[in-house]
Parts: C-alpha cells; sequence; structure tokens
C-alpha cells in the first residue's frame, strides 16, 4: 500500500509474553527487531550506493535510482516506528527501558494511543501537512543528506 498510496500499515507480529524471561525487556527487543531491520537494510543498500560510485560499477549505479527511494522508506519507516505512540513499535520500546514504578502507568497510555496517531498523521496544519511531517521532516533529511553526502 505504500507503493500505491503513500502510505500503509503493518501488522503486529503475534507473541506469548509468558514464553519469555523477562517479558517487560524481551517486548522491547522483540519490538526493536522491526525498526532495526528497516536500519540494517538502509544501510547496506547505502552501502551498495557507495561501492557504485566507487568503484564506478555501471549495475550498480544504475541500482542507486532504485536504491535511493527504498532507503528513505526504510529510514521513514524506522524512525516512525521508533515513536513511543501505540501500536507503534516505540511504545514497547520505551516501556521495556522505564522504570518499574512508571512501567504500569506507562502501559493504561496504551488506549489512546491510535488517537494521539491520527492526530498526527492528518493533514491539518495551514500549508496542508501533518504534525508527523514538521516532526520527522528535519530527522529524516538530516540522516538522509549524512548517509549520502558524509559529515
Amino acid at each position: 500500500m505504500i507503493l500505491f498510496v503513500g502510505f500503509g500499515w503493518g501488522k503486529p507480529v503475534p507473541f506469548d509474553p509468558f514464553n519469555l524471561r523477562n517479558p517487560k525487556r524481551d517486548s522491547a527487543l522483540i519490538s526493536l527487531a522491526g525498526p532495526l531491520s528497516n536500519v540494517l537494510l538502509a544501510l547496506f543498500l547505502v552501502g551498495l550506493f557507495w561501492i557504485g560510485i566507487f568503484a564506478r560499477i555501471p549495475t550498480l549505479l544504475t541500482i542507486s535510482q532504485i536504491i535511493q527511494p527504498i532507503v528513505f522508506l526504510n529510514l521513514v519507516l524506522a524512525i516512525f516506528n521508533l515513536l513511543p505512540i501505540h501500536p507503534l513499535d516505540g511504545f514497547k520500546i520505551l516501556g521495556g527501558i522505564l522504570p518499574k514504578e512508571w512501567y504500569y502507568d506507562w502501559m493504561q497510555m496504551e488506549r489512546y494511543g491510535i488517537f494521539f496517531l491520527i492526530f498526527l498523521i492528518l493533514p491539518i496544519l495551514p500549508q496542508g501537512g501533518s504534525i508527523i511531517g514538521v516532526i520527522l521532516g528535519p530527522v529524516l533529511r538530516s540522516i538522509t543528506n549524512f548517509l549520502y553526502f558524509g559529515p
């Protein structure tokens, strides 16, 4: 759906917390797997891009036109999923690192996450953009500039 309409929704991977030795910590680690895989794929593809540039490999130079949007999409997904809003992965990641006395209160916020997320995604700004775009746009530009042009 992301390719066709610019927005998609991932289905959460089910797991049984009773199978985990430390459910609070291990749930956070499981949630970290998605954004981490997006970042690793983006870094791998950027590596191919730079190999193509430095080695002047025609095939990789041609593929770089395809690589750049895929890198950007993976970075968008990783950063977006790291937001600490339920149902995104960042919610459980933050919950996993919070002290026990705050964890229960944090998990009570779970039921409101979807409303907050919808509010952030809706194009409510005067120029037609969303709040999430204003927040994530500069972060994404900084990361992609660093990956393609260096420090």
